[in-house]
């Protein structure tokens, strides 16, 4: 049976794909490796985090004609969020809400003493940053 190794992207629709990709390389430091457009219409920016080989992040929007409903922040079946570790939780909170992320309720400290906060961002993907015990 195969074991799957890691999590190759995380793929966000999005109405402006280079907006977005902006928007992830100011906060997190995203730099772009590929922005093409598919045949049917659709930008696809790829993006590396931590450097060129880094987990990808994939903005694309909806195909021309598609329409899609708004992105959800709040607590829904399907996939929740995706987490970030960073060494400096304060500073990039601060730095995802002074670009136009919105905090989710408070930080907490989980038992283990990993600190976590949630934002939405502009595009409405729930993210969890997370400052682990050193």
């Amino acid at each position: 049976m195969p074991n799957p190794n890691f999590i190759h992207h995380i793929h966000i629709k999005c109405d402006d794909p280079q907006a977005a990709a902006a928007w992830y390389g100011q906060v997190f430091g995203a730099s772009v490796v590929m922005d093409a457009t598919r045949p049917s219409g659709e930008r696809l920016i790829r993006c590396a985090l931590g450097g060129k080989d880094g987990p990808l992040l994939i903005f694309s929007n909806p195909a021309p004609g598609l329409k899609l409903p708004k992105g959800q922040t709040e607590l829904t079946l399907g996939l929740e969020h995706f987490a970030i570790v960073t060494d400096n939780l304060e500073k990039l909170i601060e730095k995802a809400c002074a670009h136009g992320a919105t905090l989710i309720g408070e930080q907490a400290e989980l038992a283990d003493g990993t600190l976590i906060a949630f934002v939405a961002t502009p595009e409405d993907v729930r993210i969890e940053l997370m400052q682990l015990p050193s």
